[in-house]
């Protein structure tokens, strides 16, 4: 009889790794009682964090509420802007490297609608310039950018015209503004911003095909000195497209996250474009009806990752998507169960994917997932509940020093409350050294599982270099029986598989070693 023996084995460096740990939550809710939201978070290089929504006072409607909480989670700053006396709120918020603060948002008279772009003093929050305009008038999403020159950036919408817009950091005076010329109505969803100059944003048409009501997507890339518009193209009239979201790649290259209509259901799509706005190639999934809400792109690599909702039997999970830089799948993850979950935001580091959201398997909490960015392998899931029904709708990441913080932003209900929090987590491609001189290897330990085992040994590591490793197994008493494995690793994930013969049952142990570095972990055969 053939004996197999089965030991999924998945290397790590240490198992304390793995961890995780919450640093911090802060809530907010202003005076008034009422409604409290964050719309906007980001993170700075010093770790601080800036959240930007609207917060209700008594007797003084919505007010573009903007926070600064250090690395501890204490407060730096609050500000409380009311332009209008009726309801503002901030929308978008970015930070330059000075650590002054911009927000873009709106401002309501009534029933109109006025742009408001503001710039905050990072120091104490001061408010440097504040800069409003009511021929703009929407109070749909709004995107700002900031450069490394002086230039300003907001993506914002008048009636069903999308206009690009370009402010003076020093003293916020209007320098170009640009209207896109899709000759429908047009709604605008993301920009991006690269390091050569040029600026690129997209959105959704909506318009008549062949007399019949459709959407479609657009993308147009500009110049950020000029304001000159190098492309403006649309794309999917003929399938019922829309655009959620759009980044790019170092090489200049845009990807959108959308949806297509096929079979008469929603599937998650990514698009990707080339440099002159050319259509590259579509990935469809098309294995459950769904949208997204979030893409980000590995900008040195071009692997594409896309988050939202995908419903089973009428119920939305978590759907975490990555594709490689020609329109592969790599790997599809769902996270949810009988419950209603769904991502919201993700964020893109060397070692991992984070994809805030929330669950709704007791009541509502904020949910964070950290998954493995060459692998589907889910590092953690973590859930806070800040009391009833949590959203979180924002991630902000920042690595430093082997670690990565995460920071999920959302709000509370029963009272409306902002909600803040701030994990850590070791981005493994920073620890340990090994070698001299060597690059830094990351792969992780997990417990065996089945363990005891009867069957192939799957041995599975992750690499960031090409690294000649060799994979051996001992016995008990540390007598070598067997090589696994002896090369050169890929670049990602591993996978080797051995099927031993005539192995005694007892306590085994596999070792994977490169250069002067190795690690072991316990095997037991049973037949």
């Amino acid at each position: 009889m053939k004996i197999k023996y089965a030991i999924v084995i998945i290397l790590l460096l240490l198992q304390p790794l793995l961890a995780h740990t919450l640093l911090w939550h802060e809530e907010y809710s202003g005076n008034g009682g009422g409604n409290a939201r964050i719309q906007d978070a980001t993170i700075d290089n010093n770790l601080n964090v800036y959240v930007t929504g609207l917060t209700n006072w008594m007797y003084g409607g919505d007010r573009i509420t903007t926070f600064k909480y250090d690395k501890n989670g204490d407060s730096v700053w609050c500000n409380t802007h009311n332009v209008s006396g009726d309801n503002d709120c901030g929308k978008s918020i970015c930070v330059d490297g000075t650590g002054d603060v911009y927000v873009a948002g709106y401002a309501t008279v009534g029933l109109h609608f006025q742009l408001v772009v503001i710039k905050y003093d990072g120091e104490n929050g001061a408010i440097v310039w504040a800069t409003i305009l009511d021929q703009y008038q929407s109070r749909r999403d709004y995107k700002i950018a900031v450069d490394n020159d002086s230039g300003v950036y907001v993506a914002t919408q008048h009636l069903s015209d999308c206009w690009l817009l370009k402010f003076h950091k020093e003293d916020g005076r209007g320098i170009w503004d640009r209207l896109y010329p899709a000759g429908n109505s047009v709604d605008w969803c993301d920009m991006a911003l690269d390091d050569q100059g040029y600026i690129y944003v997209g959105g959704t048409v909506e318009g008549y095909v062949g007399g019949e009501s459709r959407e479609w997507f657009c993308v147009a890339q500009y110049d950020c000195v000029y304001g000159d518009q190098y492309y403006a193209k649309q794309y999917g009239q003929n399938t019922e497209t829309g655009c959620d979201a759009i980044d790019i790649d170092n090489a200049g290259n845009v990807y959108v996250g959308g949806t297509s209509r096929i079979g008469g259901q929603q599937h998650m799509t990514i698009f990707k474009c080339d440099t002159v706005g050319d259509s590259l190639w579509q990935y469809h999934y098309t294995s459950g009806s769904g949208w997204p809400e979030d893409i980000e792109v590995y900008r040195p690599t071009g692997e594409s990752y896309i988050t939202g909702r995908v419903y089973r039997n009428g119920v939305p999970n978590v759907l975490t998507i990555a594709v490689d830089d020609s329109g592969n799948a790599l790997w599809c993850e769902e996270f949810g169960g009988s419950s209603g979950d769904a991502g919201k935001e993700l964020a893109v580091t060397h070692d991992c994917v984070y994809v805030s959201g929330y669950t709704t398997a007791d009541n509502s909490d904020i949910l964070t997932l950290c998954y493995a960015r060459n692998t589907n392998y889910l590092f953690w899931a973590d859930t806070f509940d800040y009391g009833d029904a949590d959203e979180s709708y924002n991630v902000a990441v920042k690595t430093t020093k082997g670690y990565a913080y995460i920071v999920s932003a959302g709000y509370k209900s029963a009272p409306s409350e902002w909600a803040t929090l701030m994990y850590r987590h070791r981005e493994l491609s920073m620890w340990p050294p090994y070698g001299n001189g060597a690059s830094f290897f990351y792969a992780q330990l997990y417990p065996i599982y089945p363990n005891p085992t009867k069957d192939v040994i799957k041995i599975r590591f992750n690499s960031p270099d090409e690294h000649e490793i060799t994979i051996k197994l001992y016995d008990v008493v540390g007598r070598f029986v067997n090589n696994l494995f002896e090369g050169k690793a890929r670049i990602g994930m591993n996978e080797i598989s051995w099927e031993p013969k005539n192995l005694p049952n007892g306590i085994y142990f596999v070792r994977l070693e490169i250069a002067d570095y190795q690690v072991t972990e316990k095997v037991i055969y049973q037949k």
